[in-house]
């Protein structure tokens, strides 16, 4: 952030179009400088590593869930499952077991079939 020489007021960014420079000016005075440093803003992204997903009893009966039969429970034959998809970064489905006795979960496409949290 840099001030203003004169008045100690923000200066701000502005493109001298004749010059084809960037330059910071003073809106409270006459005061203006040439950019020595051509970044304006730096936007940094802090990501989340970790998607800590809970699946209970619960869940195979959530009336806002997905459900399909085109997908069968490897673990107890289920022709029936809630899918949704509980990580944007991952973007892959999560698929839950209907049975209430099994409930087990995996994801698309992947074989390992997950335990529940009971």
């Amino acid at each position: 952030m840099n001030f203003c020489a004169e008045c100690n007021n923000m200066l701000y960014p502005k493109e001298d179009e004749s010059r084809k420079i960037l330059t910071y000016v003073c809106k409270n005075c006459t005061y203006n400088t040439d950019a020595t440093n051509h970044c304006i803003y730096v936007n940094e992204i802090q990501t989340m590593n970790e998607v800590k997903i809970r699946v209970d009893r619960n869940t195979a009966t959530d009336p806002t869930l997905l459900r399909t039969k085109k997908i069968s429970c490897t673990e107890c034959g289920n022709p029936e499952a809630v899918c949704f998809m509980p990580d944007e970064e991952k973007l892959k489905l999560l698929f839950v077991c209907t049975n209430p006795d099994c409930n087990a979960y995996w994801y698309e496409g992947e074989e390992k079939r997950m335990v529940p949290v009971q």
